[in-house]
């Protein structure tokens, strides 16, 4: 939505917004599949956890968790992009569209630090996995961006 009122008020940068325009319809597009990803993921980390008098079953239960914190990896990833688009836009922006975008950013971002959370205690048995590392500076990055726009 943003993009498209400055689109419409500001047609002079029309190309670099409406390759954001584009990027944010891939990225959500991208969200909502990894969300799928996540339901099935976790739904075998459940199916492992019935299992629990099984031979085997604390590695197992450790690769299932492994495995789960895959997709919120991405969609970490996929909302750290989106608050960057988001400030961006914010910084372009004007009156209430500027709003939408600072909510954008916010919300992203909200995304990233909850997402990290989740790979947090997935990967909690296993604290040397360098996946850790990574959503914990993707989720920084999105605070970094969102801090742009909106202190505290």
């Amino acid at each position: 939505m943003v993009c498209a009122v400055v689109l419409r008020k500001e047609p002079q940068d029309a190309g670099a917004v409406a390759a954001r325009r584009l990027r944010a319809a891939e990225l959500q597009a991208s969200a909502l599949a990894l969300a799928e990803r996540d339901i099935a993921a976790y739904r075998d980390v459940l199916a492992v956890g019935r299992r629990r008098g099984e031979a085997g079953h604390a590695q197992r239960l450790r690769d299932a968790l492994g495995a789960a914190a895959d997709p919120p990896i991405a969609i970490v990833a996929v909302a750290a992009e989106v608050t960057r688009l988001a400030a961006d836009a914010a910084g372009e922006a004007r009156g209430g569209i500027r709003g939408e975008a600072i909510t954008a950013a916010v919300l992203a971002e909200a995304v990233a630090r909850a997402g990290a959370s989740i790979v947090e205690l997935n990967l909690a048995g296993a604290p040397a996995d360098p996946r850790l590392a990574r959503v914990r500076a993707l989720a920084q990055a999105a605070r970094a961006d969102r801090e742009r726009v909106v202190a505290g």
